[in-house]
């Protein structure tokens, strides 16, 4: 039996990164304040923040920082609402499954999932990792000890 028909396969193992540019809600580390405020015509602008009016959320988004115009960079995108149209009442996070779910579909599986407690609370950030930006899904756990979408914040590496 010769070697003919035998065929061999080498596969390289190389760490899989997130595709980039990263983004969330149509936000990412490319977006000016200029196309941010075409995004969200109804919100209001204060320095380098967007409080998402709710008739322009989307993605449960409810406040967009964009801070810094150079390297290194950063935007959040937070997901706290108050309990009530009066902004009474402890504030509402949307269901860190969820989000993440959203982000999953996009970039795989996180990297890392970081385990710890900030003044006595415990958080289980997923963090996605490409080449040039890290995606950090922030979430913290409610009072029922459920976790919850505190933001997502993404950075140049």
């Amino acid at each position: 039996m010769g070697l003919r028909g035998i065929f061999i396969f080498v596969v390289l193992a190389a760490p899989a990164t997130a595709a980039e540019p990263m983004s969330y809600a149509g936000i990412g580390l490319g977006t000016t304040l200029a196309v941010a405020k075409g995004r969200f015509p109804n919100s209001k602008v204060v320095g380098d923040y967007i409080y998402v009016a709710d008739r322009d959320s989307r993605d449960q988004v409810s406040g967009i920082q964009l801070a810094g115009s150079g390297k290194p960079r950063m935007v959040r995108l937070s997901f706290e609402r108050p309990r009530d149209a009066a902004g009474r009442g402890q504030p509402q996070f949307p269901n860190c499954k969820l989000i993440e779910s959203d982000l999953r579909a996009r970039y795989g599986a996180p990297d890392e999932v970081r385990k710890f407690a900030e003044a006595a609370q415990p958080r289980a950030d997923r963090i996605w990792k490409g080449a040039r930006e890290m995606l950090t899904l922030v979430c913290c756990a409610g009072p029922s000890g459920e976790l919850l979408a505190e933001a997502v914040v993404i950075t140049g590496r």
